[in-house]
């Protein structure tokens, strides 16, 4: 019993060594060379290593690639030139630090090379989004016209067609079938430059965790999602470079790339976003004008400068946006919580990225606090500015346009450029002016009135004086009056 005991274990032990030795003839073949060249081959873009390492004796070999760069392809890809030859990249589109690939070991067994993970460390990307809706990643990701100094016998005519284009990229021109378990991108850097506004959208850091990504062209209908988790700062710099906004997002949801009717990147993405507390807003222009350039707010001296100011999210906020061509559409009506105010944006107002054209429907509503310190500098403005004594009267009729549960309510639409926005105040106040020829007019009316009604009392009085006389010249007996 312990002989066979000590030969199975023996075989298995030179089973192991055998699938390791295996394993390691496999994979010593990778090199600098053979990955560029491997990569090159299948995407029209340079590629560029520092260093590879490789970790084999575990179940899952993990490949590790140090300072990998991509940009647009160039001679030393077109003709395959080996990576010592090559001036080193001077400018890159996406940058990692670190790259750790876990292969399947299965896989590697059947002389397969597939990919259960992928770890992106520190990458940095460089997005830039074209006037004519084209961006600079597009043609990377189509198949390459020279492989090795030769035309790629794998290139058709319409993709050769297509090369340099600013066609859509379609499903059809996807060089390979991806079957991914996991892909992690931790700690990166993400900066997308609007050429149209010169604005640009940053994310940092920014750690996304994909899981069960599958994509075949051949087979859209099933094989075409992605579940995505997004933990992330996104700011929003205009085109001098300040920053207008900052918002701390986590998102979960599945996505599906592709349109499988068309084959083009799917146009149309819903997301349930977590905006956490601490995210800030600064000086969006649509409350620049709301709070101090608004005529119908200044003629009842109603200031509220803080709108204008650096204003933090006090507590997170859920919502559920949609993005479709540029355009980002809220698809429910989301309350922000700030010290001084809440800042409510409707259900179906729109954000064009690419334009800067907005629409916002919305309200400004102020705490308590601050409505009855802005109410007090209306009423005194007002007092000072009219000596009338009928203050109260005019106070309640103005104060019902804008106090809406003890609070200051501001209804306002935005829409054009965000950045100059056309401002509609949807409140409505009656002009002060307005109220005080009413209250004039009122005036005049009483005064006539009041006289009208004592010249009638006096006629009255005559006339009544006029009868008692007559009757107690004609009757016989004596009246009691």
């Amino acid at each position: 019993m312990k002989k066979f005991i000590l030969i199975f274990f023996s075989l298995l032990v030179l089973a192991v060594f055998g699938i390791f030795t295996f394993i390691y003839y496999f994979l010593s073949n990778l090199d600098k060379n053979f990955v560029v060249k491997q990569i090159e081959s299948k995407l029209n873009l340079r590629a560029e290593i520092s260093d590879l390492k490789l970790n084999i004796f575990s179940l899952n070999p993990e490949i590790e690639l140090i300072d990998f760069k991509i940009s647009e392809r160039d001679q030393f890809a077109n003709k395959a030139i080996p990576v010592s030859e090559r001036d080193p990249l001077k400018y890159s589109i996406l940058s990692v630090e670190k790259i750790k690939v876990h292969l399947n070991i299965q896989t590697i067994l059947q002389k397969e090379f597939k990919i259960k993970e992928i770890s992106f460390f520190k990458p940095k990307l460089d997005l830039v989004l074209f006037e004519n809706g084209g961006n600079n990643l597009k043609n990377l990701f189509r198949k390459p016209r020279l492989i090795d100094g030769k035309e790629n016998p794998q290139l058709s005519e319409v993709e050769k067609k297509k090369e340099g284009s600013t066609e859509p990229f379609t499903a059809e021109e996807l060089p390979i079938i991806i079957y991914l378990d996991s892909f992690k991108i931790e700690n990166s850097f993400i900066q997308v430059f609007i050429a149209k506004n010169q604005n640009k959208i940053v994310l940092n850091p920014a750690n996304f965790e994909i899981k069960d990504f599958k994509l075949n062209k051949n087979d859209l209908e099933n094989e075409n999602e992605l579940f995505l988790k997004l933990d992330t700062n996104l700011f929003l710099k205009d085109s001098i470079g300040k920053d207008n906004l900052e918002l701390k997002l986590i998102s979960n949801g599945k996505i599906n790339l592709f349109d499988k009717s068309t084959k083009l990147i799917n146009p149309f993405f819903i997301y349930d976003l977590t905006i956490l507390k601490t995210s800030y807003l600064t000086s969006l222009p649509a409350l620049d004008v709301l709070s101090k350039r608004l005529p119908i707010l200044n003629q009842i001296g109603l200031e509220i400068p803080f709108l204008s100011e650096k204003m933090e999210l006090e507590n997170d906020v859920n919502t559920k946006i949609s993005y479709s061509s540029g355009v980002i559409t809220f698809l429910k009506t989301v309350f922000f919580p700030l010290k001084k105010f809440d800042l409510a944006i409707l259900e179906k107002s729109k954000l064009n990225i690419i334009t800067n054209n907005h629409y916002f429907r919305g309200s400004s509503i102020l705490s308590k606090e601050e409505t009855t310190k802005s109410l007090s500098k209306v009423e005194a403005y007002i007092s000072e500015k009219n000596k009338i004594p009928e203050l109260n009267q005019l106070k309640d009729k103005l104060f019902s346009s804008f106090v809406e549960n003890e609070r200051i309510k501001l209804d306002f639409i935005s829409e054009g450029l965000i950045s100059s926005p056309k401002l509609t105040l949807e409140n409505q106040i009656p002009d002060i002016k307005s109220m005080l020829k009413d209250i004039a007019i009122s005036k005049v009316k009483d005064v006539i009135i009041n006289k009208t009604n004592e010249k009638l009392d006096e006629g009255k009085q005559k006339l009544n004086d006029k009868i008692k006389d007559k009757l107690k010249d004609k009757l016989p007996i004596k009246l009691p009056f």
